[in-house]
Formats: structure tokens, C-alpha cells, sequence
């Protein structure tokens, strides 16, 4: 399966929503609903976390079908859409 679709492309698409909201005179209570299956999900929820991560001992937990990151003065859900679906 190709996954082009991940964490990097989603902060990158944060980081243009957000520069054009600025641009527009918006600034803050953006938020954006990112629905991906399961398979996604979970390789967005890893990505993420390892990219982010600040220390070698802390183990990648799985996220419970919701994950928030914040970019500039954008909030983006991530869900998980089949567990949304139960």
C-alpha cells in the first residue's frame, strides 16, 4: 500500500491552512477533522509519534481513535473512522 498520505503531508497542509487563515486576518479557533481508516490511523499515530518523540525509553502506546496536534493556530483531529462507526 503506498502511503503518501502521512503525518509529514498532514503538517504540511496544517502549515498552509494556517499561513492563509494569518494572511486572511484569522487568527485562532481553526480546527480540522481528518478522517482516516484504521490502517491509516495507526500508521499516522506512529509516525507522529516517532517524530516527535523526546526520549529513547518512552514506548509508542497506540492512540485510543482520536489523536489532537496543534500547528501555529490550527487544531486537527485525526479520527479513526472505524472506530467512530461502532
Amino acid at each position: 500500500m503506498d502511503f503518501g498520505f502521512g503525518a509529514l503531508k498532514i503538517m504540511e497542509l496544517a502549515s498552509i491552512v494556517n499561513e492563509k487563515l494569518l494572511e486572511s486576518g484569522v487568527h485562532g479557533g481553526a480546527e480540522i477533522h481528518i478522517p482516516l481508516t484504521k490502517e491509516y490511523f495507526a500508521k499516522v499515530d506512529e509516525d507522529l509519534f516517532y517524530r516527535n518523540r523526546t526520549s529513547e525509553t518512552v514506548d509508542f502506546i497506540p492512540s485510543e481513535g482520536e489523536i489532537d496536534v496543534t500547528v501555529g493556530n490550527i487544531k486537527i483531529k485525526i479520527i479513526d473512522i472505524d472506530k467512530t462507526r461502532r
